[in-house]
């Protein structure tokens, strides 16, 4: 069982600047979430759990024109996902009739299968037309992802983590000549 909320504006101020902003929660509880399977148990058991997983995202988005030859875009993503397993089970009979009669609990040791996985990405965009159909772009591309402790206590508290985390900084620089035949 899942819900999910996906709210979003576009605001266009004047013709040459457009911010988008848009984010999505969801959750998601699923008795059955697949954790791993275990050799040596009877037929290489799977073992399940109920999941209790929240998401949050947001995107921003802002396009520059300066002139009709030189405009900047920028987009980030803050990204969150929370999870946290209980009500662990043993496949022992997934054809039974009776759903019951599928599972038996499971009490053996397993590494924690909780998780808090936090990324932002964004990325700016210089474009320039030095010369009709040839373009310059310089690019800046950073990422920082790093799945946390699960003990975190709230989404929004992990949201503020995304910004502790070291960043991954790329850059590009990309020409285009367009010449005729």
């Amino acid at each position: 069982m899942g819900c999910f909320l996906t709210p979003g504006i576009t605001i266009r101020s004047i013709n040459t600047l457009k911010f988008n902003i848009s984010d999505s929660y969801g959750e998601n509880v699923d008795d059955l979430q697949y954790i791993t399977s275990i050799p040596g148990l009877p037929n290489d058991s799977y073992i399940l759990g109920k999941i209790n997983q929240q998401t949050l995202n947001f995107t921003f988005r802002v396009d520059y024109s300066i002139t009709p030859e030189l405009s900047f875009q920028y987009y980030g993503s803050p990204f969150v996902s929370k999870g946290k397993f209980t009500d662990y089970k043993e496949v022992t009979n997934p054809n039974a009739s009776g759903y019951s009669q599928r599972f038996i609990p499971y009490s053996g040791a397993l590494d924690n299968p909780d998780f808090n996985f936090h990324q932002f990405r964004s990325n700016m965009v210089a474009q320039w037309e030095y010369r009709l159909g040839s373009f310059l772009f310089l690019v800046w591309s950073d990422d920082r992802t790093v799945s946390a402790n699960p003990i975190n206590s709230d989404m929004f508290g992990s949201m503020k983590q995304l910004f502790k985390i070291s960043p991954g900084n790329f850059f590009l620089i990309k020409l285009n000549y367009w010449f005729s035949i």
